[in-house]
């Protein structure tokens, strides 16, 4: 008698070969922000909109297809061999994720997704409408992605506001997360976004901040309203608090200065919840200006437990002293490979300005060029162009 398995596997043939086959037929750039690797960090939005450029008119209808999946039995089978696998300790699931959180994840990137596209995104209206999930986190990108899809309808604002001003907190810290994506400009309706700065909830202070910060010197009238939450009893606010006030209102830069510095020391070998890239990013952006960051910006570099961000340290000391000499660029080269995305695009700007003095990083810039992701790929050959472009040599 043969063997069972033996024609459970020719069955299993042809589903096999169509799923390859399907697949084959997914757009590789939107697969890219839907399956992005937990292990590179977020995916920053000008990445995800480089994909989405990439992609074109088919992403929506693609997000689209995102949304209509369902936790399917398959999915539950699935997710029941993770279960028991975890619970023998087993490692066959090697990036620790279950298949429930693979799927709230790629529903809440097909979101995120929409709410990129704006108001191209409307056919997904529908969709988006229908959405049932389990996940809190895909309901407040929902709303989010509502009110991208219709900026300007009266109806969809005065929702938008009533959230901000409501008691759902989840809602709330989404909207205010994404108001600066929505409307790209600062509506009449921000004094609600301004408001939440004094919502009971941290992540929703945080979010309003990050937005905030997003419009920068275009809202400098409300960073009386930041100041305050420089003191904010969450040392996950503190830092976006200094960091939009440095955004937002050039003269308030020393004080937004020392006031990061301040939550560096403080945060210094302890886990407080927050990234760590804003002081980098702060200091960079004010340049010069910012020489006070200086000595804390050194120890950080020779600091041997930071040095996966040293790439960002690097491009801070560069941005304020102009320092362009081979331990900046060095740790610039070693950051454009760094396995945190948002580290690899700051090391990779830096670079790209640096220009000629930057030539050891020829070689890695090469190999990163390679990388299918698109902002990546177009970084690395800029800089490339960068540092060759007084040698008149192909930088390939």
């Amino acid at each position: 008698m043969r063997s069972p398995w033996r024609w459970m596997l020719v069955a299993l043939l042809p589903l096999s070969l169509f799923v390859l086959w399907l697949n084959q037929r997914k757009d590789p750039h939107i697969e890219r922000v839907l399956d992005h690797d937990f292990a590179t960090g977020v995916i920053e939005d000008e990445a995800f909109q480089a994909e989405l450029d990439a992609a074109g008119p088919g992403a929506v209808e693609a997000f689209r297809g995102e949304l209509r999946r369902r936790f399917n039995p398959l999915l539950k089978a699935e997710q029941l061999a993770f279960d028991w696998f975890q619970s023998q300790g087993s490692t066959a699931f090697n990036n620790g994720y279950s298949p429930i959180q693979i799927f709230e994840t790629r529903r809440g990137h097909a979101l995120r997704g929409l709410i990129l596209l704006g108001e191209q995104a409307l056919p997904a209206q529908p969709d988006v409408e229908a959405l049932s999930t389990s996940s809190q986190d895909s309901l407040g990108q929902g709303t989010a992605a509502l009110c991208a899809m219709r900026p300007h309808d009266p109806a969809i604002i005065s929702n938008a506001v009533a959230i901000l001003r409501g008691n759902d907190t989840m809602r709330a810290h989404k909207l205010a997360f994404n108001f600066a994506k929505i409307w790209r400009e600062p509506p009449p309706h921000l004094p609600a976004l301004v408001a939440t700065l004094t919502n009971k909830e941290e992540i929703v202070r945080s979010a309003a901040l990050r937005s905030l910060a997003r419009y920068g010197p275009k809202v400098r009238g409300h960073a009386a309203a930041i100041i305050p939450l420089l003191s904010d009893p969450s040392p996950s606010v503190r830092p976006l608090a200094a960091y939009a006030l440095g955004h937002i209102e050039p003269s308030e830069a020393p004080r937004a200065i020392e006031a990061m510095l301040g939550e560096q020391e403080f945060n210094h070998g302890k886990s407080v919840g927050w990234i760590g890239l804003e002081p980098y990013k702060l200091y960079g952006e004010l340049g010069p200006v910012a020489r006070a960051a200086v000595p804390r910006l050194e120890q950080q570099f020779v600091d041997r437990s930071l040095e996966s961000q040293r790439g960002p340290v690097a491009f801070a000391l560069w941005r304020v002293t102009g320092d362009s000499s081979a331990r900046i660029t060095e740790a610039l080269t070693k950051g454009a490979e760094s396995r945190i995305e948002r580290f690899r695009l700051l090391s990779l700007r830096g670079l790209i300005e640096i220009g000629p003095a930057a030539s050891n990083a020829v070689p890695v810039l090469r190999r990163v060029a390679q990388d299918p992701r698109v902002l990546i790929q177009r970084l690395a050959d800029e800089a490339l162009r960068s540092i060759t472009r007084t040698a008149g040599t192909d930088p390939r």
